[in-house]
């Protein structure tokens, strides 16, 4: 299976024709170029919440939305921005998290915000003034699977 890392090359380039699409489009979109079987699409989260696959483009879309490679105009509409297209004709064929840090002030930005929760949440927790709702941030350094573990 492929990470969310993975997914984010052929995110881009589904979305480079600029038409404005779902995240189920973009998932089925992701799990097509990837050729994933049917077996491999009902594969489930061991939360059982959702397919993997749907969950590591979810991830891969948030991933490029903070880094302003894609936009979403509204809730779970996406379309790439013109710093995505410029991508998908650079001649890159991936993109990891070390490319978002060096190319996206914005993912940098929102890196930051990420750890600075992250320890304000650590610090109120330990003083136990934090309910586990508002300790969730979303940890960037860790794939997702990583950060659930």
């Amino acid at each position: 299976m492929y990470t969310h890392e993975d997914a984010m090359m052929p995110i881009l380039k589904f979305l480079a024709n600029g038409q404005e699409r779902n995240r189920r489009e973009v998932a089925a979109a992701v799990a097509d170029h990837f050729k994933l079987s049917e077996e491999e699409r009902a594969e489930m989260l061991p939360s059982q919440s959702a397919p993997t696959y749907v969950s590591r483009s979810g991830w891969g879309l948030t991933f490029l939305r903070k880094a302003g490679f894609v936009a979403r105009p509204r809730r779970g509409i996406y379309r790439i921005t013109d710093t995505g297209r410029g991508i998908t004709t650079s001649g890159r064929s991936e993109i990891d998290a070390a490319f978002l840090r060096e190319n996206s002030p914005e993912y940098m930005t929102w890196v930051k915000e990420c750890r600075a929760g992250q320890k304000r949440g650590s610090e109120e927790r330990q003083q136990g003034h934090v309910s586990t709702l508002e300790a969730t941030v979303p940890v960037v350094d860790l794939t997702p699977e990583e950060a659930l573990e």
